[in-house]
């Protein structure tokens, strides 16, 4: 009885403590910037879990060619955007904080460039994401492309040369639950 007795109250503290750590299904709203070299870019960001572990993403950014871009050969500050539809799984860390590791598509419509041009690639991404307070929440996301158009270059600068394999973004975002 007593193996019982331990059993069960081994089995409620998991489960409230699993369900302080994860968020209830919830939606989110904010804003991101993306660490760039030479493209300023910042963008809007939307998440909507399914579950406690199971969201969509969404961003929608806008790229801009920085002030040297004329002296570089670069026609034009604006060069197009990002929209960018994710699937991700989020896993507690600590009560105000999660990670999470997403798959999806990023679709770049350069249309500051040509009208014409589109670039796609099939990211996969990481990110830490923290309580600030109990609605506002602060994140590092971190996306490499293991499959990508002819022409995108995750961080090339106007030289041509690779800075980093990888894009990153920081942002905050509104927490809201169902």
């Amino acid at each position: 009885m007593l193996r019982i007795i331990t059993f069960t109250l081994i089995g409620l503290t998991a489960l409230v403590s699993e369900s302080l750590a994860t968020p209830q299904p919830s939606v989110e709203f904010g804003g991101e910037v993306f660490l760039v070299k030479d493209k300023p870019m910042a963008g809007l960001d939307l998440n909507v879990f399914f579950t406690r572990s199971v969201g969509f993403n969404f961003e929608a950014a806008m790229a801009f060619a920085s002030e040297e871009a004329p002296s570089r050969g670069v026609d034009g500050t604006f060069i197009g955007f990002l929209l960018a539809p994710h699937l991700f799984f989020s896993q507690p860390l600590h009560p105000t904080a999660e990670a999470r590791i997403g798959l999806g598509v990023d679709i770049w419509p350069l249309t500051g460039i040509n009208a014409d041009e589109y670039k796609a690639a099939m990211p996969i991404y990481g990110e830490v994401n923290v309580g600030v307070t109990p609605s506002l929440r602060a994140f590092l996301r971190v996306r490499a492309y293991l499959l990508k158009s002819d022409g995108l270059s995750i961080g090339e600068d106007y030289e041509g040369e690779t800075q980093l394999p990888f894009l990153v973004s920081i942002g905050l975002s509104g927490r809201r639950s169902k």
